[in-house]
């Protein structure tokens, strides 16, 4: 093989269209990043957060923190219908106070709706809730490489005992609180496990739930959804394949990894996909998750343009025999090829 190299200096426009490059153009033998100074994460985490008061509140609540996650079981049938919890997070220097936060950290139109603190130990996600190990408090100051994530802990990866079959998908940002609504409306009548981290104990030998604010107690439920959480996320990295080339709503969803649940699951997906294409245009989807009709041969070129033209003339000057190609990409990126280069591959 030959060994090639992209530079911001040297060659911009071929750097964005390796940026995702979906393992086809070669193996990648080194990497220059740009770093930024350390930083603590200080994280508040609430429990029991009106739907209703989370979509007509989501912009104010973006706009008072650095970061902000909402997580919910609640929109189908489950323990949690109807509410959500969110982690708003705050980026801070090594040596800032906490005190500094006391301006920032404000929750728009507070209330009963609004949710509770929830302050005290749960389990990590996607973790044996069997091992005391595993738990950490999700409220509190913490490095940034263990602040931003679920499943980190003194930088090291935790166990992900519970597998799950993932999906996200993108739309623009200013569709954010309808496009919220719209997966409600779709989901309503899927059935969703238990709230994620809520509050677990023992009683006896039976693992127990405990809704925070409500008193009831239940049995731990499974359903077809374990969870979903909307994220913002910042657009314009000019990347050919760029799942968001602008500011835009991320909705991940976290199904029951059950294999034989698996076409449901792809069912279920493209019912979303279908009913935000819709009323949004174009969905994008995150290229490692499941996306039937986004990644159909027949769409993935509507959706991504001209950029997934570039990237797939760039993928036979990289590998003109197909070597890095499976199955799937290849069905992908040259099922609606005119070119006879990848025919019989």
């Amino acid at each position: 093989g030959t060994l090639v190299r992209y530079s911001r200096n040297a060659n911009q426009k071929l750097l964005e269209g390796c940026r995702i490059h979906l393992g086809c153009l070669g193996i990648v033998s080194s990497l220059t990043l740009d770093i930024v100074p350390y930083y603590d994460v200080m994280s508040y985490r609430y429990d029991d957060i009106k739907l209703d008061y989370m979509i007509d509140n989501l912009p104010n609540m973006w706009k008072s923190c650095d970061s902000l996650s909402v997580w919910t079981s609640g929109f189908g049938r489950g323990h949690g219908t109807g509410y959500c919890w969110a982690v708003y997070r705050y980026f801070m220097t090594e040596d800032e106070k906490e005190e500094t936060l006391s301006d920032r950290h404000t929750i728009p139109n507070k209330s009963k709706d609004s949710g509770v603190l929830c302050d005290i130990p749960i389990n990590r996600y996607c973790t044996d809730p069997n091992n005391n190990s595993m738990t950490f408090r999700h409220t509190g100051r913490k490095p940034w490489y263990d602040g931003l994530t679920l499943t980190m802990n003194e930088c090291q990866e935790t166990s992900m005992t519970i597998v799950d079959l993932q999906a996200e998908l993108f739309v623009p940002l200013v569709y954010a609180c309808d496009a919220i609504r719209t997966v409600w409306e779709t989901t309503q009548n899927w059935t969703f496990s238990s709230p994620w981290g809520y509050v677990e104990r023992r009683q006896g030998k039976e693992l127990i739930i405990e809704i925070d604010g409500t008193g009831e107690v239940l049995a731990p439920q499974k359903g077809l959804v374990d969870a979903m959480e909307f994220r913002q996320v910042k657009g314009g990295d000019n990347g050919w394949l760029s799942p968001h080339p602008v500011d835009s709503l991320g909705i991940h969803i976290s199904f029951n990894g059950d294999e034989t649940l698996r076409p449901l699951v792809l069912k279920r997906v493209s019912e979303i996909e279908r009913a935000l294409k819709t009323k949004f245009g174009a969905v994008r989807a995150h290229w490692g998750k499941l996306a039937p009709l986004t990644f159909a041969p027949k769409n993935v070129e509507k959706v991504y343009g001209e950029g997934f033209k570039q990237f797939r003339q760039l993928c036979k000057v990289h590998d003109p025999k197909g070597k890095f190609l499976n199955r799937h990409m290849r069905q992908m990126l040259f099922e609606h090829d005119e070119s006879p280069l990848y025919a019989k591959l």
